[in-house]
C-alpha cells in the first residue's frame, strides 16, 4: 500500500492561495457554462403536446451512472494517493450530495414539466445526468490532478448516461445539459465548502506541491463536446406542410494532431438531437431527430497570451440520421449525405495538460423525410428533401498531450 501524505496544519502561502483561486475557477469554468447552455436550451424549446404514453423501464445507466464514485472510493481503499483525507473527501462529497438534491427535487418540483413519453411531469433536470455528471467530477476532483485519464473516463460515462436518457424518450435536451451543470457545478461548490472549513488541513502533500507554469499553447489533444444545437430552418414537404424542428443538443469526441505551432488536421464524432414536431396549431411532438456526424479536416490555432489561444477548424464529412422511433412507422427519415461544418472558439490552459473551451459551430447536411398515408399526425402522404443548417454553442474539455 501506498504512503500517502498529508498536510495536517493550515498552509498559509502563495500557492495556497493560488489552489483557492483555481477550486473558484472550476467552478466558473466547468459548472456555470454547462448550466446556462442547458436552461438555454430549455428556453428556447417549443412545448410539445405528447401523444403517447410511456414506461419507466430497467437502464443499465441507473448503475452505470455511479460506476466513477465507485471507482474513486475503490482506489481510495485501495490505498491510491488522492487529493483529500477521508474526512475531507467525504465532507465535500456530502456538501456536493446535498446541493445537487436540493436542486434537481426543487426543479422537478416547481417546473413539473412532461417527459416525451409522457411517463410522468419529472421531466426537468435531469437526475440520472445530474448524479453522473457529480460522480465524475468528484472522481475529476480527486484524480484528475494525477492523470487527465481518470477524468476523460468519467466524463465519458457521464455522457453516455445523459444521451441514453434523450434516446430513450425519457429527457429533452434542455434536461439532460441543465442535469449536467448541476451536477459538476453542485460538486464544485461542495468542494469549495470543503475547502473553506478544512484549509489545508487534509490536502496530499503531493497534491498542493503539484504545480506547472510550463503552458503549451497550441498542443495536440482530445476533447469531449457538449453544446446547444440551433436548427436554422424547418423541414418542407411537398405537400405544400412542414415539420418544425426545436433547440436539442450536441454531444461530440474530438482530437486534433498538431503538425506545427498553428496547423493541424482534426477529426470529430458528433451526435446531435433536436425535437421534431408538426408545425400546425396542435404542435404535436413526433420524435428526436438523430443525427451521427464524422468529420475531419485541417484546423488552425494561434495564442492570444501565455494561456489562451482561439481554433478555427473546418471539414467535410458524412451524416447519417437514424430512424425514428415513432409507434407505426409513419414518418421517416432517408438520408446520407455529405456535410460541411466551421468551428471556432476560445480555449484557455486551466492546467499543463487540461484545457476549458468555448465554441461556436456550424454545420450544414441533406435531409430527407417520407410520410405514409398510414399515420397518427393528420399529415397527407408526402416526401420532402431539405438542406439543414445548424448552429451550435458549446463548451468542450481539452486534455492535451
Amino acid at each position: 500500500m501506498a504512503m500517502v501524505c498529508f498536510a495536517s496544519e493550515p498552509i498559509d502561502s502563495a500557492l495556497w492561495r493560488g489552489k483557492c483561486r483555481s477550486e473558484w475557477n472550476g467552478i466558473v469554468f466547468l459548472g456555470v457554462p454547462v448550466t446556462a447552455t442547458g436552461l438555454i436550451t430549455k428556453a428556447l424549446r417549443t412545448d410539445y403536446s405528447i401523444a403517447g404514453t410511456g414506461n419507466d423501464n430497467f437502464n443499465a445507466f441507473n448503475i452505470i451512472q455511479y460506476a466513477p464514485v465507485a471507482t474513486m472510493l475503490g482506489l481510495k481503499i485501495a490505498g491510491e494517493e488522492s487529493r483529500s483525507s477521508w474526512g475531507r473527501m467525504l465532507t465535500s462529497d456530502a456538501f456536493s450530495t446535498a446541493i445537487m438534491l436540493a436542486a434537481v427535487k426543487g426543479l422537478k418540483k416547481s417546473c413539473d414539466e412532461q417527459r416525451p413519453d409522457g411517463y410522468d411531469f419529472k421531466s426537468f433536470p435531469s437526475g440520472h445526468a445530474a448524479v453522473a455528471f457529480m460522480t465524475a467530477t468528484m472522481m475529476a476532483r480527486e484524480y484528475g490532478w494525477k492523470s487527465p485519464w481518470y477524468s476523460v473516463g468519467s466524463y465519458a460515462i457521464a455522457s453516455a448516461t445523459s444521451v441514453s436518457r434523450m434516446i430513450a424518450d425519457k429527457h429533452w435536451a434542455g434536461d439532460v445539459v441543465t442535469g449536467a451543470g448541476i451536477g459538476i457545478l453542485s460538486t464544485q461548490l461542495g468542494y469549495f465548502i470543503g475547502d473553506m472549513i478544512f484549509g489545508g488541513k487534509g490536502l496530499s502533500k503531493a497534491y498542493i506541491s503539484r504545480h506547472d507554469d510550463n503552458f503549451t499553447i497550441n498542443p495536440s489533444y482530445i476533447s469531449i463536446n457538449s453544446a446547444l444545437a440551433i436548427p436554422l430552418n424547418n423541414l418542407s414537404l411537398s405537400n405544400g406542410q412542414r415539420l418544425k424542428l426545436g433547440a436539442g443538443t450536441q454531444a461530440s469526441i474530438s482530437g486534433d494532431y498538431r503538425i506545427n505551432d498553428n496547423w493541424g488536421v482534426f477529426t470529430d464524432l458528433n451526435l446531435t438531437s433536436m425535437s421534431l414536431s408538426v408545425d400546425d396549431a396542435s404542435n404535436t411532438y413526433i420524435d428526436p431527430i438523430n443525427s451521427l456526424n464524422v468529420t475531419i479536416g485541417p484546423s488552425m490555432n494561434a495564442s492570444l497570451g501565455k494561456r489562451t489561444n482561439c481554433m478555427v477548424d473546418i471539414g467535410i464529412g458524412c451524416t447519417n440520421y437514424f430512424k425514428l422511433k415513432t409507434a407505426n412507422k409513419s414518418i421517416g427519415t432517408k438520408s446520407t449525405s455529405l456535410s460541411g461544418t466551421l468551428r471556432a472558439g476560445i480555449g484557455y490552459e486551466v492546467f499543463n495538460d487540461f484545457r476549458v473551451k468555448a465554441f461556436a459551430q456550424y454545420s450544414l447536411s441533406r435531409l430527407g423525410i417520407d410520410v405514409s398515408a398510414d399515420n397518427s399526425y393528420s399529415i397527407p402522404a408526402s416526401n420532402g428533401h431539405c438542406t439543414l443548417g445548424t448552429f451550435a454553442i458549446g463548451f468542450s474539455s481539452d486534455v492535451t498531450f
